[in-house]
């Protein structure tokens, strides 16, 4: 197979034998809910040329046809969510463990080696929310509670927010975080967080599950960090700020600074050292707040750009116009997409820039990236006026693409997953899932 003449750096095929998936028997079917993407697609748009390999096509571990609406990975288990509110459940070779029938009000949050969590959807005047817990081996119900709805996990642990006493009108009750036993369900860690403080329930990503930091903002500026395998204080630190309502607060780079917006229009964001308590900077109220990008950086998008921020001074370090989204960070570099251009399906672009300076390292023309859960960012090219797409895994320290196969009939946007082990992606009920190549793992 011959790759597409664009792009910006080396694309990489792997090898795999090609494979045809085997059945095995289905247990009895039970109740479960349909699998929920926590998947986000970002297509983008801009241009340079790259040399591209010519190599054999990776054969598939796994293809569905007809009815395979989206898919997701977890613990070397692939999740098929069908159309019609079904969950299938693949090994990591392709052989069918078990299947569920899923309700309207149901998802699938995550699964992990120990666990495959389902989440049900209640709301203001209907039935309470719920996390049901399956054993992923064997689509077996291990428990279930009301109540609640998944905010994250902690290792072994299934972190939950409280939404029992939710209602339809403002102002929400203070956040409940209480945290269980996958195995088993019961209680490890209760937080209750006071009212008119912030908690920050921080993610490994956008679109990840697991959990990296739980802090808690006072309004007096007290700030404590929990830790998440026991729900204790871990630290507790105090910011000189002059009270008043949160609107939000993020940990900075390597968890030294902290960044607190106010609730007012026009208060902007105040950065504070961590340690000391002391104000270092502030930048004035803008649509989206700063967020980490590197170990000396703050980012955020502004008017379809990027601007990065010295983190210790607050002077703007660079800025990347037509590019306004970090998809992921990794040797010193950042790579770039444009969430705000998401009618760019023919013309995408990921640019792949210098952490301290903003310059230029590779530009990738044609491409379209797709951030996933815990696999970093499959990108795919599809050549205009065809069908037929070349799927592959980023290097964001390089910009390049390590091929993992190609699928067909792709008239639109794909959603996709990947892990460790596996790239997988669907477009309009035809899913298809690759081995990852070599040069991509981890």
């Amino acid at each position: 197979m011959s790759g597409p003449e664009h792009g910006g750096g080396v694309i990489e095929l792997g090898q795999a034998d090609s494979w045809v998936p085997e059945e095995t028997p289905r247990p009895r079917r039970g109740l479960s809910g349909p699998g929920r993407l926590v998947l986000a697609m970002l297509v983008l748009a801009v241009a340079v040329a790259v040399p591209v390999r010519s190599e054999p096509a990776l054969g598939a571990l796994l293809h569905i046809g007809t009815g395979g609406s989206a898919v997701t990975l977890g613990g070397g288990r692939i999740y098929v969510i069908r159309a019609g509110q079904g969950l299938e459940v693949y090994s990591a070779h392709g052989a069918r463990l078990w299947t569920r029938t899923l309700s309207e009000a149901q998802q699938l949050d995550y699964g992990t080696a120990g666990a495959t969590v389902i989440g049900g959807r209640g709301g203001p005047g209907a039935a309470l929310d719920t996390v049901t817990v399956l054993d992923p081996g064997t689509g077996a119900e291990r428990w279930t509670r009301s109540g609640v709805a998944a905010a994250g996990r902690a290792g072994r642990l299934v972190v939950l927010l409280d939404t029992s006493q939710w209602r339809a009108d403002p102002p929400l009750p203070p956040v409940h975080l209480i945290a269980v036993d996958e195995s088993t369900g019961a209680p490890v860690w209760d937080v209750q967080v006071p009212d008119g403080s912030m908690p920050e329930y921080a993610h490994a990503g956008d679109i990840s599950w697991d959990l990296t930091s739980l802090t808690v903002l006072d309004p007096d500026g007290t700030l404590r960090e929990y830790d998440l395998g026991t729900g204790a204080v871990a630290r507790t630190s105090h910011l000189q700020r002059p009270g008043g309502p949160i609107g939000s607060v993020t940990l900075g780079p390597g968890g030294r600074q902290v960044a607190v917006a106010g609730t007012e229009v026009g208060a902007g964001e105040q950065v504070y050292d961590r340690a000391t308590g002391r104000l270092l900077w502030q930048v004035d109220d803008r649509e989206y707040r700063l967020d980490p990008c590197a170990p000396q950086l703050w980012c955020r998008p502004d008017g379809g750009k990027l601007l990065a921020y010295d983190a210790a001074t607050g002077r703007e370090a660079w800025r990347v116009d037509g590019f306004d989204t970090v998809l992921a960070a990794e040797g010193g570099a950042l790579a770039l997409g444009s969430l705000g251009r998401m009618d760019a399906v023919t013309g995408a672009t990921v640019l792949v820039v210098d952490a301290r300076t903003g310059a230029v390292r590779a530009r990738l023309d044609g491409w379209h990236p797709v951030p996933v859960q815990g696999g970093g960012v499959v990108v795919w090219h599809r050549p205009e006026g065809e069908l037929t797409a070349t799927v592959g895994l980023l290097n964001p320290a390089s910009g390049a693409v390590a091929v993992s196969g190609t699928g067909d009939g792709w008239g639109g946007q794909p959603s996709c997953a990947a892990d460790d082990r596996i790239v997988a992606c669907g477009v309009a009920g035809d899913l298809t899932a690759w081995p990852r190549p070599a040069a991509a793992r981890p």
